[in-house]
């Protein structure tokens, strides 16, 4: 079955969570994914996974840290 996520859609369920910041929308044997809303000076407590994380940044900037190293994202 295909399934077509509007961005809209995922983005505003964000806005109904009870506690955190981070909503999961597909979640397959091979592959989870969802988004995260973080306020400005908040930061991201997830530890690390034993899957790989594709980040997208729709708004704003920050710093990631990836192996030690931080870089700049916007």
């Amino acid at each position: 079955m295909e399934k077509i996520y509007e961005l809209r859609e995922v983005i505003s369920n964000l806005d109904n969570l009870e506690e955190g910041y981070y909503s999961e929308f597909l979640n397959t044997r091979s592959l989870d994914v969802g988004v995260i809303k973080l306020r400005e000076g908040q930061e991201d407590d997830q530890s690390s996974h034993s899957i790989d994380d594709i980040y997208y940044v729709i708004e704003g900037k920050g710093l990631i840290s990836i192996n030690g190293k931080n870089r700049r994202i916007s």
